[in-house]
């Protein structure tokens, strides 16, 4: 987990307590083929995995985006009437907790939940500036494992990964990625080697948007 506090709480929501859970519950396998690979096995446990329960919110002021990386900003909620929905009695509006350093604990206090902003600028959802009125998802802190029902694979946020312009390859920013793998001197080759640069290189979005120029192996002996 990262260093900073925040940090390390907003992770632990995200990660730790999915992966809990899913050890607690163990994967579903009734459907599926004896001969399925691992890989594939995997993608099936992470999208069934349970996740927090979300719900769509308004934000009640303008927020400027990271261009690096979507964020998860601690946020209060309150429910306001629904005037303009018939088929909905309460809406809900976020107001954020004060300065969102990853540092300042005090952002976690009051909070409902983590409301995902998008990546911004031309190389997340084109636009730095989410504007008042805008609607996002937030994942509620109070709902995880025992009572949600809501799977990775359906959740509302999950697309919201994925830039909507894809850009990098346009503007020549495919990643060079340089992998240093230590393993001990009986062990690895090299079809192991390349499934963990396959691995890497799908994770940041496929061979268009990434790829190895180098790698360097450590041996460390085994009795060490």
């Amino acid at each position: 987990l990262p260093g900073n506090p925040v940090s390390a709480s907003v992770c632990t929501e995200l990660l730790v307590r999915s992966c809990l859970d899913l050890l607690h519950h163990g994967v579903n396998t009734a459907k599926l083929s004896e001969t399925l690979s691992m890989e594939s096995f995997t993608k099936h446990a992470v999208d069934n995995a349970r996740v927090h329960e979300e719900v769509m919110v308004t934000i009640t002021s303008d927020i400027r985006l990271d261009q690096g990386r979507p964020e998860y900003r601690r946020v209060a909620l309150q429910r306001v009437p629904c005037t303009d929905n018939a088929q909905q009695q309460y809406a809900y509006h976020a107001t954020g907790t004060g300065v969102q350093r990853s540092s300042r604990v005090l952002s976690l206090r009051g909070a409902d939940g983590l409301m995902m902003l998008p990546r911004g600028g031309p190389l997340g959802c084109g636009y730095d500036i989410a504007r008042k009125g805008m609607e996002f998802p937030l994942l509620l802190y109070s709902s995880l494992s025992v009572s949600s029902e809501t799977c990775f694979k359906d959740s509302m946020h999950r697309g919201m990964w994925k830039p909507k312009q894809q850009h990098d390859v346009k503007l020549g920013r495919k990643l060079a990625l340089g992998v240093i793998i230590c393993i001990s001197d009986e062990q690895g080759n090299d079809n192991d080697f390349q499934s963990i640069d396959t691995t890497l290189i799908n994770s940041l979005g496929g061979d268009s948007h990434a790829s190895v120029v180098q790698r360097f192996v450590c041996k460390v002996p085994s009795d060490a």
